[in-house]
């Protein structure tokens, strides 16, 4: 049995860690006896009490609506050169005539561009994740996160703890 390469945490080890975490309302940065190493779901070291923050939107892909619009504009320029063409010509159309002209350039376009458009997602989602520091641990901090947690209506507070447990 190939044995693992990855250490265990030793208690109490000082370990420097590279986390990429700051508080966005104080500028603190984890400290090492903070983060939790390895706590058991093998997921990356995590700042313990600290408060993970992610806002998700999505939008429309820019790459779909350009193609959206090119195959749209093509359409219409088509359609407008026909129409030139035939009062260019002296050819009177009848409006049947127009409207089986114009579905005919469309389905064409429609086709052209159809697997582009079904293969490139309509939408696209954007994400940004912040950090708060432990409300409790820093001077001030707990009036600013009260206040942040009052507008975007989180009620998570440190005495949530014994709540997720029992769960």
């Amino acid at each position: 049995m190939a044995k693992s390469s990855r250490k265990k945490p030793v208690e109490n080890e000082i370990v420097t860690l590279d986390l990429d975490i700051k508080c966005v309302l104080s500028g603190n940065v984890p400290k090492t006896e903070e983060v939790a190493l390895d706590y058991g779901d093998g997921e990356d070291p995590y700042p313990i009490g600290w408060l993970r923050i992610t806002v998700e939107r999505v939008l429309p892909n820019p790459e779909w609506v350009r193609l959206f619009q090119t195959r749209e504009q093509m359409i219409a320029s088509s359609i407008d050169q026909a129409l030139q063409g035939a009062l260019a010509a002296n050819k009177i159309l009848t409006d049947d005539e127009k409207n089986a002209a114009m579905g005919m350039l469309r389905t064409n376009f429609e086709a052209q561009y159809k697997y582009s458009l079904d293969t490139t997602p309509k939408y696209v989602e954007v994400s940004e994740e912040v950090w708060v520091a432990p409300p409790e641990n820093v001077k001030g901090l707990q009036k600013e996160w009260n206040d942040l947690a009052d507008v975007l209506g989180v009620t998570l507070a440190a005495t949530d703890v014994e709540d997720a447990a029992d769960e």
